[in-house]
Formats: structure tokens, C-alpha cells, sequence
């Protein structure tokens, strides 16, 4: 068979994971019978039969490697990436490539050249990867939590004017939905304060930076300003007293100063937190942590102590 008609009976098809797994694969959206069926049967045949020339020279050429499917876009629009058959057009076509994890959109009428031009884009990996967004773009002044899509979760990892906490979940994941009124009250803490912003991202429906694609959710993951390739997962029970003393083992020293004004005025409190600080600076209390971790760690420490220091001298004078 040339081109494969699938024709899923639920969201799981093992016919089409098996046809899209450990290959490449052009899926089109399409009816059956339709002109842009028939045209991708012929651009298959072209693609198998190793003419020589055009887009067989591409079959031969890759060893027969591109899969060519079709399925009908009404009764199957869940398999489609995210906005292609979209804006009142029933057809599209996207070509997944197992190897590289990715995905290549081709929008726009659908014609034998438009086919063509996407199977030699791929060979020649000319093609731009889609990425898949989902969520809001943007953050309103008065959230306590923002809401990221993909184009605004990389605005955010390339601003150094502040540090961010984020929850990585996913929209089916029932713990995600437990936790997250602990991670609400932890930003609710910290709200008001310049210089640290909370935020989370629906992971499953927005393409990241491989970098930042998490193996479970829900992950909570601390960037610093200056430094977001120096994020820290957080590890330990998801409460609020726990994600408190996480984002302050961290945070920068700014806003730990505001924190600082706000929060300890008297003696026993500053007395209290410079013993605890006293404690981090101890052989041992960085056991787990990177060589590059615990330097840094270290460094916050002390500093840290500088601070409440210069306040307790201040008190007393």
C-alpha cells in the first residue's frame, strides 16, 4: 500500500503509532476520495518508485524512509497539531519525525506542489519545526500565578531582570491539581515583592526547549535572574512551608532584602534567622548539591549573613 487510510477508533491508534514510530511519517487531513487524497497517492508512488529524479530521487536517495498517511479531519481532528485545521480549512498535511521529536507543518491550499515542496524540505531540512502553544501570552499586573504559553515561557527564560518560579504540569495529571494550592499560597507570599515572579506552563500542550522538557509532573523548578541556565529543580514534599524555604534558599539578595524590611523587625527574629543562616554554612549542609550548586549555595549563605548582620547592628544601635 502506498499511502496508508487510517481510521483511529479512540484517542490511542496502534495502526498509526506504528506507521509514525521509528520513522518518518507525512500525514495527511483529508476526505477519502478527495483531490488532495489522490494527489498524495501519486506523490507517494513518485517517492517509492527511485526514478532518479524529483522526488523519487529523495525515496531512493533515504531508503524509501517517509511514510505517507491520510485520515479524514471531521471524524479524527485530534490527531492534528494544535491550529492546523483551523480557520475553516478541513485539509492539512504535517510530517512527524520520530528521530528528531519534532513536527512540520504545511498550511495553506493543499496541492500536488505543496506536497512536493514539503517532502524535499524535509530531505534538504529546510523546513521550520512547529512548535505547539497553548495558554495565554502574557502576564496581567494583577496575577498571583502566571499563566505561560510557550512563546512567553522563552521571554521569560531570556529575562535576567528577575528570578522566576515555575510549576511545569499538565492539564490530565490529578496530583498537578492537588499540589497547586500550595504552590498559590507560596506566590501569594511572595506577591508584592519587585524582582521574582511566579508562573506556571501547561508542558503536555506547549513544545519547550529541550532543556526544559520535564520527565514527570508535576516539577517545580526555580530560575535565577541572571542565570536561568543554572535552574534549580525542587525536590522534597509539595507544601507551602517547604516551597517558602526553597524560593529563600534562593532567591536573589535584593529581594531577600525586601523581605527582610517587611518581615523581621525585632531582635529575636533576626537573632533566630542568622543562627538558621549559620547552620546552611556549615561542612555537610550542601550533601546532594553540585560542586557549581554548592558554590553558589555558599556564596547566598554568606552573603545572606552579611545581611541580617548589617540589620541586627543597626537594631542595636
Amino acid at each position: 500500500m502506498v499511502v496508508h487510510w487510517v481510521w483511529p477508533s479512540g484517542l490511542k491508534s496502534n495502526t498509526l503509532s506504528g506507521l509514525v514510530e521509528n520513522r518518518s511519517a507525512l500525514v495527511l487531513f483529508a476526505q477519502h476520495h478527495s483531490r488532495e487524497y489522490f494527489e498524495l497517492q501519486e506523490l507517494a508512488r513518485e517517492y517509492h518508485s527511485c526514478g532518479g529524479i524529483g522526488v523519487s530521487e529523495i525515496g531512493c536517495r533515504g531508503n524509501d524512509s517517509l511514510r505517507f498517511v491520510a485520515m479524514d479531519p471531521q471524524e479524527h481532528p485530534e490527531f492534528a497539531p494544535p491550529g492546523l485545521l483551523s480557520s475553516g480549512s478541513d485539509t492539512g498535511a504535517v510530517v512527524f519525525a520520530s528521530k528528531e521529536e519534532a513536527q512540520y507543518v504545511l498550511r495553506g491550499p493543499i496541492d500536488a506542489d505543496a506536497l512536493k515542496h514539503l517532502v524535499r524540505g524535509f530531505d534538504d531540512r529546510t523546513l521550520t519545526r512547529h512548535l505547539t502553544s497553548a495558554g495565554p501570552d502574557g502576564c496581567r499586573r494583577e496575577d498571583v500565578v502566571c499563566e505561560l504559553n510557550g512563546p512567553s515561557f522563552r521571554r521569560l527564560v531570556a529575562d535576567a531582570t528577575q528570578d522566576a518560579v515555575v510549576l511545569f504540569y499538565a492539564s490530565w495529571c490529578g496530583f498537578c491539581k492537588a499540589i497547586y494550592h500550595h504552590f498559590f499560597a507560596a506566590a501569594k507570599f511572595f506577591q508584592g515583592f519587585s524582582g521574582l515572579l511566579f508562573a506556571r506552563i501547561d508542558a503536555a500542550k506547549n513544545d519547550l526547549p529541550w532543556e526544559f522538557t520535564m520527565e514527570h509532573y508535576p516539577t517545580v523548578m526555580f530560575f535565577p535572574a541572571h542565570r536561568k541556565g543554572d535552574s534549580v529543580p525542587y525536590k522534597g514534599p509539595v507544601t507551602t512551608v517547604h516551597l517558602v524555604r526553597f524560593v529563600l534558599r534562593h532567591v536573589r539578595h535584593d529581594v531577600a532584602w525586601q523581605l527582610l524590611r517587611v518581615m523581621c523587625h525585632s531582635r529575636s527574629c533576626l537573632v533566630r534567622n542568622l543562627h538558621k543562616v549559620r547552620r546552611w554554612m556549615l561542612p555537610g549542609c550542601h550533601r546532594g548539591l553540585s560542586w557549581r550548586q554548592s558554590l553558589e549555595a555558599s556564596r547566598r549563605a554568606r552573603t545572606l549573613h552579611r545581611i541580617l548582620l548589617h540589620r541586627l547592628l543597626s537594631i542595636d544601635s
